[in-house]
């Protein structure tokens, strides 16, 4: 699809997807390597379950 083929308020419907702790960190690595998603410890002491 390109950009214009989208429209407000437009839903996709998908099949729900398994991802493992790593896979997820990795994620977190490479596209939004913030101290908060990287640190489980960090997410503790904030009240955020990991």
């Amino acid at each position: 699809m390109y950009l214009d083929e989208f429209y407000i308020n437009q839903k996709f419907y998908l099949e729900p997807i398994k991802l493992s702790l790593e896979e997820i960190k990795e994620f977190a690595i490479k596209y939004d390597p913030l101290p908060l998603h990287l640190d489980e410890n960090l997410l503790n002491q904030v009240g955020l379950k990991g």
